[in-house]
């Protein structure tokens, strides 16, 4: 049985214990003479028991739930379609609403909910959905040529690519964007006094070896450890899922098995290999994620991305502040997928009544 599932199994017999240790509790009980809180602990032992069997049930009937990378990850009971999500309320089951917005009128042209906290496979099906709706109201060709903008969590090669085989202009920053942005040299002093601790906090020095603390020999053409041991080059040009590309050392079994440094050299000290190091030098040529850091580095590109947030962000304040539809109360993908369809018509029809055309009848 695959990790997660064994998970489960794990709480299933956690509660079947439970269920043991109660049934014992209550005989003890009885036999001192009657029990004050026995249909309490009889309501409990009940709940217990199904609980237990409802996981049995689930296991039985399911199979492993597959991510993207075809491992095994987390199923939950209760709805398998969805998904652990971080919110600024901790992390919680649920659903990855998203939604296409028009920059003139910020009416949602297409809304999709995920059962994927991650947005890094997103694009593609988002971009089919908003092609052939604005196609059933006449539209030909409506994506050839746009500007589309999201934020960094869609900063994938996957989404990229589904950018490109739609020929739409995109602007989709990577995660460090800000950093590389002179702009947001001084934002430090403009942050609450809540999150500056966040700003002073300075990395712990390493309990291991890093890179620059090997050095390369030129006048013997090797890479040189802490211990001074030579590592021999493993790969000469390896690349990164992020494009980059670098130079692995490796240094000979032998020459870890017995050093001095060993635990602050190796991860895991009882591995059989030797020391890696990994140095990046250099971009893959026709990477589509260097290309997009290029992009957006510009002047250009920075202003374009810096209109999503008064495009976007106001439908999502409006469907769930102002109208009061922050949750969904639906289980399956496909219930949930409707609610939330529904809930951007709702504020779509909010703003044809509020900014629509206004008919005249001729007297």
């Amino acid at each position: 049985m695959e990790r997660k599932a064994r998970n489960l199994r794990k709480k299933q017999e956690a509660l079947q214990r439970k269920v043991t240790e109660s049934v014992r509790e209550h005989r003890e009980a009885d036999k001192r003479g009657g029990d004050l809180d026995g249909e309490r602990r009889e309501k409990r032992i009940k709940r217990l028991r199904q609980k237990a069997e409802r996981i049995g049930k689930f296991l039985a009937e399911n199979e492993p739930k597959q991510g993207k990378r075809g491992k095994e990850i987390q199923s939950n009971v209760t709805d398998t379609d969805s998904a652990q999500m971080t919110s600024s309320h901790g992390v919680m089951q649920g659903y990855n609403a998203n939604a296409v917005v028009d920059e003139e009128n910020q009416v949602v042209v297409n809304a999709e909910a995920f059962g994927d906290a991650s947005d890094s496979t997103a694009m593609e099906s988002l971009l089919e959905g908003t092609k052939d709706n604005l196609e059933a109201i006449g539209i030909k060709e409506p994506l050839k040529g746009k500007t589309v903008s999201a934020d960094t969590g869609y900063f994938s090669t996957t989404n990229l690519q589904a950018c490109r085989d739609a020929q739409v202009d995109a602007y989709v920053p990577d995660p460090k964007f800000r950093e590389r942005d002179v702009r947001f040299a001084e934002a430090k002093r403009h942050r609450r006094p809540t999150e500056k601790h966040k700003q002073q906090y300075k990395k712990k020095p390493s309990k291991w070896f890093t890179n620059e603390q090997s050095h390369y020999d030129n006048r013997i053409g090797k890479l040189i450890c802490p211990a001074g041991k030579e590592l021999y080059i493993k790969n000469r040009k390896f690349f990164t899922p992020d494009g980059f590309i670098g130079v692995a050392y490796q240094a000979p079994a032998r020459a870890c098995r017995d050093c001095k440094l060993r635990a602050k050299c190796l991860r895991n000290p009882d591995s059989k290999r030797g020391r890696q190091v990994h140095y990046l030098h250099g971009r893959r040529p026709g990477a589509l994620t260097d290309e997009m850091r290029e992009k957006i580095d510009t002047p250009e590109g920075r202003k374009i991305y810096g209109k999503r947030l008064a495009i976007v962000e106001p439908v999502f304040g409006n469907i769930r502040a102002c109208k009061g539809m922050d949750r969904f109360t639906l289980r399956g993908r496909p219930k949930v997928n409707i609610q939330w369809v529904l809930y951007c018509l709702v504020h779509n029809i909010g703003k044809i009544a509020n900014f629509g055309p206004t008919y005249v009848m001729a007297p």
